[in-house]
Protein backbone atom coordinates (compact mmCIF):
# COMPACT_ATOMS: atom_id res chain seq x y z
CA UNK A 1 0.00 0.00 0.00
CA UNK A 2 0.95 3.39 -0.36
CA UNK A 3 1.97 5.54 2.20
CA UNK A 4 2.61 9.30 2.23
CA UNK A 5 4.06 11.12 5.22
CA UNK A 6 3.34 14.04 4.41
CA UNK A 7 -0.59 14.80 4.13
CA UNK A 8 -2.46 18.45 4.96
CA UNK A 9 -5.60 18.58 6.08
CA UNK A 10 -7.23 19.50 2.58
CA UNK A 11 -6.52 16.19 1.05
CA UNK A 12 -7.85 13.94 3.65
CA UNK A 13 -5.88 11.02 2.85
CA UNK A 14 -4.78 8.51 5.42
CA UNK A 15 -0.74 8.95 6.54
CA UNK A 16 -0.73 5.52 7.38
CA UNK A 17 -2.64 3.57 5.28
CA UNK A 18 -3.23 5.54 1.92
CA UNK A 19 -6.75 5.39 2.28
CA UNK A 20 -9.35 8.40 2.34
CA UNK A 21 -9.44 9.34 5.97
CA UNK A 22 -12.67 10.69 7.68
CA UNK A 23 -11.62 11.39 11.08
CA UNK A 24 -9.48 14.60 11.60
CA UNK A 25 -6.67 14.05 14.30
CA UNK A 26 -3.09 15.22 14.83
CA UNK A 27 -3.31 17.40 11.99
CA UNK A 28 -4.30 14.72 9.49
CA UNK A 29 -7.57 12.48 7.57
CA UNK A 30 -7.20 8.88 9.37
CA UNK A 31 -9.57 6.37 8.04
CA UNK A 32 -10.10 4.87 11.41
CA UNK A 33 -9.02 5.13 15.41
CA UNK A 34 -6.43 1.81 14.24
CA UNK A 35 -4.46 4.13 12.26
CA UNK A 36 -4.57 6.79 14.50
CA UNK A 37 -3.27 5.05 16.93
CA UNK A 38 -0.02 3.40 14.71
CA UNK A 39 0.39 6.98 13.75
CA UNK A 40 0.75 8.13 17.39
CA UNK A 41 2.94 5.07 17.83
CA UNK A 42 5.34 5.72 14.97
CA UNK A 43 5.55 9.77 16.28
CA UNK A 44 5.58 9.28 20.00
CA UNK A 45 1.93 10.73 20.89
CA UNK A 46 -0.61 10.21 22.43
CA UNK A 47 -4.45 10.99 22.36
CA UNK A 48 -4.47 12.65 25.25
CA UNK A 49 -1.47 14.96 24.62
CA UNK A 50 -3.22 15.92 21.16
CA UNK A 51 -6.00 17.33 22.61
CA UNK A 52 -6.42 17.85 26.25
CA UNK A 53 -9.76 19.27 25.52
CA UNK A 54 -11.38 15.98 23.88
CA UNK A 55 -10.80 14.23 27.10
CA UNK A 56 -13.09 14.15 30.18
CA UNK A 57 -11.90 14.98 33.08
CA UNK A 58 -12.68 12.14 35.70
CA UNK A 59 -15.11 13.06 38.31
CA UNK A 60 -14.57 12.15 42.14
CA UNK A 61 -17.11 10.07 43.30
CA UNK A 62 -17.86 11.54 46.38
CA UNK A 63 -17.95 15.19 45.11
CA UNK A 64 -21.96 14.03 44.29
CA UNK A 65 -22.47 12.40 46.99
CA UNK A 66 -21.14 15.01 49.73
CA UNK A 67 -24.23 16.82 49.59
CA UNK A 68 -26.34 13.78 50.44
CA UNK A 69 -24.27 12.31 52.95
CA UNK A 70 -24.29 15.62 54.43
CA UNK A 71 -28.51 16.34 54.44
CA UNK A 72 -28.73 12.34 55.68
CA UNK A 73 -26.32 12.96 58.62
CA UNK A 74 -28.20 15.98 59.35
CA UNK A 75 -31.79 14.38 59.72
CA UNK A 76 -30.64 11.73 61.72
CA UNK A 77 -28.88 14.51 64.46
CA UNK A 78 -32.07 16.18 63.91
CA UNK A 79 -34.43 13.04 64.67
CA UNK A 80 -31.76 12.01 67.76
CA UNK A 81 -32.20 15.16 69.15
CA UNK A 82 -35.92 15.41 68.60
CA UNK A 83 -36.36 12.00 70.37
CA UNK A 84 -33.98 12.54 72.80
CA UNK A 85 -35.94 15.75 73.88
CA UNK A 86 -38.89 13.76 73.93
CA UNK A 87 -37.46 11.00 76.26
CA UNK A 88 -36.52 13.23 78.78
CA UNK A 89 -39.61 14.62 78.87
CA UNK A 90 -42.07 11.81 78.67
CA UNK A 91 -39.44 10.44 81.61
CA UNK A 92 -40.18 13.90 83.61
CA UNK A 93 -43.56 12.84 83.19
CA UNK A 94 -44.00 9.20 84.01
CA UNK A 95 -41.51 9.30 86.50
CA UNK A 96 -44.63 10.94 89.23
CA UNK A 97 -46.82 8.94 87.99
CA UNK A 98 -44.57 5.53 88.78
CA UNK A 99 -44.24 7.15 92.58
CA UNK A 100 -47.53 7.42 92.58
CA UNK A 101 -48.21 3.53 91.78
Amino acid sequence: MKKKQNSSPTDKIDPICGMKGTIPAHGHYFCSTHCIKKYEEQHNLSSIESCPACTIPAKKWYKERLYIILIILLITLIITLHLQSTLQYMTQILTPLHILF
